[in-house]
């Protein structure tokens, strides 16, 4: 593959410095393509270039912006194919979810062009005369901040709305997979935004964060991404008073309930589990299967794990790709060794498979008889290790599955509305799935954390809002 390049003021072009970090094939752990290193007078070039396209776009009528946003998500069935491949071979992940990830690209642009043209403000009168107008305008540049896992879909879910506002945007990528971030930029580039509107600084994610976190130019920061990276954002935030979007971690509790039918319970979770080699924020995690059923569940949830067949983004056959890098992979057998040792029952998996010598692969692993203690049960695995338990009393269960600071995402299947209200109300977490293991994945829903995973929204009407600011007007007569 081509290098990917920095864009800068509307030039394409590499670092100052001439600096390239070399992006790995997970499947085989060669290099895949060179990424431009970003240095730090890049960055303030970027800064600057940022600052001027504010004036020129926060000026823009609603109506205009959001013809742009139009324009921007028709081009991108001219690039779905080659973006598709290109994530699924940067993730490792199988290209059918890569295609799918990069088919929801084009709703959020399409959407947001729709939200900033219904975007009001109010009027109110005020008891001293006259009335109070309030009106939206642009908070300012936004720098985002993007992990590897969906390498083309969260970067989109942080341009779309800036641009919509009427912020520049600064997209800084995961040094894993660079390109399909810079993808999107492309396609926003085609589009004919202005000179400096979106630009994208490559690199480690450290020498570019830094610089973007000083600058006062900088009003927002919208990160996706680990607890221990967002609460490092907010710390370095402050001494500029930024606007703050934190999609964190989570470590997502599945209470199964003894009216479901098993088989598809089983399967559904399973196939969750494992999507995107389990590499996913809202990933069901932690299942607490119920006393009736455990037996049958365990049994076929191991069953599919086994049946799943481990191979590049490419084969048709694959049902799982490799971890998308050697620290996952390293992390998991860190963690089946863990697990062992706390006296958890390895049901299946737990190593890299014998019979692939290169690449990131690690096969699916089921663990049984956990206690609620266990490292696994309270840290996030975010990858294909999944713990099953049993639990018989459902609020008993409901305080195990609150027992971690995650608060991201939770899930119930059962067919008893009494049993899913209890769970619905009582999960202390941002988003709820009721028979379904998908929560807000499509721009229509508000996708969003509470407590250790964050706050602030991404998708519905709402997440337009973490990039405008109020502005309240007094109007009345001499």
């Amino acid at each position: 593959m081509e290098d990917c390049q920095l864009l800068i003021d509307g030039n394409w072009r590499g670092g100052s410095k001439g600096r390239y970090l070399d992006v790995l094939d997970p499947v085989n752990e060669e290099v895949l393509y060179r990424a431009a290193a970003a240095e730090s007078d890049d960055i303030e070039e970027a800064l600057l270039s940022s600052e001027r396209a504010l004036e020129e776009w926060s000026c823009v009528p609603a109506w205009s912006r959001a013809a742009k946003l139009d324009e921007i998500a028709n081009l991108f069935s001219k690039y779905e194919g080659e973006m598709g491949e290109l994530a699924a071979r940067e993730v490792g992940k199988p290209l059918a979810e890569a295609q799918g990830e990069v088919g929801l690209c084009a709703d959020q642009f399409r959407w947001y062009a729709g939200e900033i043209r219904r975007l009001s403000g109010a009027r109110v009168p005020s008891r001293m005369g006259g009335h109070f107008e309030t009106s939206y305008e642009p908070v300012g540049v936004v720098a985002a901040l993007t992990p590897w896992n969906f390498p083309s879909l969260l970067v989109a879910r942080k341009v779309a709305p800036a641009l919509a506002a009427g912020c520049p945007v600064i997209v800084s990528p995961s040094e894993l997979t660079p390109k399909s971030g810079a993808m999107i930029v492309k396609v926003c580039e085609e589009a004919g935004l202005p000179k400096g509107l979106v630009q994208f600084l490559s690199g480690r994610p450290e020498e570019v964060s830094a610089p973007l976190l000083a600058s006062p130019i900088v009003r927002k920061i919208s990160f996706t991404g680990s607890t221990t990276v967002g609460r490092l954002l907010m710390r370095e935030s402050a001494r500029t008073l930024k606007r703050l979007t934190l999609e964190l971690g989570g470590h997502a509790p599945v209470v199964v309930d003894n009216t479901v039918d098993v088989e598809k319970a089983a399967n559904l979770c399973a196939k969750g589990k494992f999507r995107n080699s389990g590499q996913v924020c809202v990933s069901p995690s932690r299942f607490y299967v119920h006393d009736d059923v455990y037996d049958e569940f365990l049994s076929r949830f191991v069953s599919y794990a086994k049946g799943l067949k481990l191979g590049g983004p490419m084969e048709e056959s694959s049902g799982m790709g490799p971890m998308a890098s050697e620290k996952r992979r390293d992390a998991m057998e860190e963690l089946v060794e863990k697990t062992l040792s706390e006296g958890g029952k390895l049901e299946c998996g737990g190593r890299r498979p014998p019979d692939m010598n290169r690449g990131y692969f690690f096969e699916p692993t089921v663990f049984t008889e956990l206690s609620d203690d266990a490292t696994i049960m309270n840290e996030e695995p975010f990858g294909p290790v999944a713990p099953v338990v049993r639990f018989g009393d459902r609020e008993d269960v409901l305080q195990r599955a609150n027992q971690t600071s995650f608060g991201l995402a939770g899930f119930v299947l059962s067919s008893d509305m009494n049993f899913v209200n209890y769970f619905k109300r009582g999960l202390e977490v941002g988003m709820v799935g009721v028979n379904t293991l998908s929560v807000g994945s499509t721009v229509e829903a508000p996708f969003g954390g509470v407590n250790d995973s964050g706050f602030g929204e991404e998708g519905g009407h709402m997440a337009l809002y973490g990039y405008l600011s109020n502005r309240t007007y007094h109007v009345t007569e001499l």
